[in-house]
């Protein structure tokens, strides 16, 4: 993992992906045809004024996926499945849970489900176009150096987005959990501790970063995210905080999650 792949946002859409790096093949073969409703809503099943959007839907997940494969360059290939499944019980927009590891304990197999119930979606046609949100991005001093906290934007007014989560802030998010923020992936409960911690965190050190020190990425103690409370909300503009993201936000990937990813699962200083 190079230093200079983490001091500056936009370096995050232009690092080529390494001979040897995070592959997530995204399966679709369970998803069934993704209709959109007038007000956002996703469902399996048709009817009258629906917009077939499963081509968006996928595109939106594949580009997701993508920057995430260009970040981290720890060789391992999970493959996640998607599906929409009915979440208003859970008061969730999208969920994720890890069904199998590789002989590495990185995750081999995970699922991911989107709400087709009450939420209502922005999915992108053309999802590294950001001009429907106002997007600002901003670093912090963590370990010596300047490492990027912040890419996020509120939604244009009155646009396609206002009054809609962003599908694909929510992909980053539950794919962040697929390979790297969860307790079912050993090294994370290893270096945060279990739910229910207190002061948890995921040591992040120099010899990885290349930055001058190590500096500690805050875990929320009852939940896989990283904290957005503490330090003043320094650490709510990642894309995997907690409260973190709303609707009507777009959320892209940061160099502090994308080191705590990295050291979980367990990037040298070349990857």
């Amino acid at each position: 993992m190079r230093s200079s792949k983490f001091l500056q946002a936009a370096a995050l859409l232009m690092v080529a992906k390494s001979a040897v790096a995070l592959d997530i093949t995204a399966d679709f073969a369970s998803l069934g045809t993704v209709y959109q409703t007038a007000s956002g809503q996703l469902t399996n099943v048709f009817a009258a004024g629906y917009t077939d959007v499963t081509a968006n839907f996928e595109a939106d997940a594949n580009y997701a996926a993508s920057i995430l494969n260009k970040a981290i360059g720890v060789n391992f290939s999970p493959v996640v499945t998607f599906t929409l499944a009915d979440l208003t019980s859970e008061s969730a927009v999208g969920d994720s849970s890890v069904t199998s590891l590789d002989a590495n304990n990185r995750t081999a197999t995970s699922d991911i489900r989107v709400d087709s119930g009450s939420s209502l979606f922005f999915v992108d046609a053309t999802p590294a176009n950001n001009a429907n949100f106002n997007m600002t991005s901003k670093t912090a001093t963590l370990g010596g150096g300047q490492v990027n906290v912040s890419r996020i934007g509120n939604a244009v007014t009155g646009g396609p987005a206002d009054g809609k989560y962003d599908l694909v802030t929510l992909f980053t998010h539950e794919l962040e959990h697929s390979i790297a923020y969860t307790t079912a992936i050993p090294n994370f409960e290893t270096l945060a501790g279990a739910d229910g911690t207190a002061n948890r965190n995921i040591l992040i050190s120099s010899a990885m970063t290349g930055l001058s020190s190590n500096w500690l990425l805050p875990i929320i103690s009852t939940s896989s995210h990283i904290d957005g409370n503490v330090q003043s909300g320094l650490f709510n503009d990642t894309v995997v905080a907690d409260p973190g993201f709303g609707d009507s936000q777009r959320a892209l990937l940061t160099a502090a999650e994308i080191e705590g990813a990295c050291a979980v699962n367990g990037c040298n200083a070349a990857q």
